[in-house]
Order: structure tokens, then C-alpha cells, then sequence
């Protein structure tokens, strides 16, 4: 009878180890998207991490939050409607840690 409680008690204690190991893998971007003129908040604006399936939408307050980003520095495409994409090099994220990076943007020349 104790064989089969300490294999699950062993088996349990795997996968609550291996889910803790896991969940410190990614990090964070996070931050708001703005007029650089006027500082109003951007509603609609993507955000994309290059390379990789990570990206987001800023709500109408002009925030996002980017979350699952493996560690490393990334390249970041910033594209709204009448507005000058921006393409940010070097973002550093940092694993089980949130980057803050607010981000301001011109009135595209039409």
C-alpha cells in the first residue's frame, strides 16, 4: 500500500517542480502608446514581437500587455492608421519580469 502513495506523491511533486520552473520562463512587455504631440492615449494600436507569435492591441487607454515572451532582446513593430510605424530594436526582456516600455507616435505625412 505504500508504494502506490509514494509514487504519487513523488509523481505530484514533479509536475508542481516542473510548472514553477516553467511559469519563470517568459517575461513581460507592458506599456502605453500615446500622440507624441498631444499625449492622448492611442485606442487600436498593434504591437507585434518579431519573430514570434507574441503581440497585442492597445486597449482604449491606450495600454497593452504583451505576456509569454521568451528572454533575450527582441525587435518590436509598432503600426496604427495614420500614424508612422515604428520599429523598436534591442527590447530586453528579462524572465519572470515585466519591461515597461511606453511608446510615443507621430502623425504619419499624408
Amino acid at each position: 500500500m505504500q508504494v502506490p502513495f509514494m509514487r504519487k506523491l513523488l509523481y505530484s511533486s514533479f509536475l508542481i517542480l516542473t510548472s514553477i520552473v516553467l511559469a519563470n520562463v517568459f517575461g513581460f512587455i507592458s506599456g502605453v502608446v500615446a500622440d507624441k504631440e498631444s499625449g492622448e492615449p492611442l485606442p487600436g494600436v498593434q504591437i507585434v514581437v518579431e519573430g514570434t507569435d507574441c503581440g497585442a492591441v492597445t486597449n482604449l487607454d491606450g495600454v497593452y500587455e504583451i505576456y509569454r515572451i521568451p528572454p533575450g532582446k527582441h525587435e518590436l513593430s509598432v503600426e496604427y492608421l495614420g500614424y508612422t510605424s515604428i520599429k523598436i530594436l534591442n527590447v530586453e526582456v528579462i524572465a519572470d519580469s515585466i519591461t515597461k516600455l511606453d511608446i510615443a507616435m507621430d502623425q504619419g505625412n499624408f
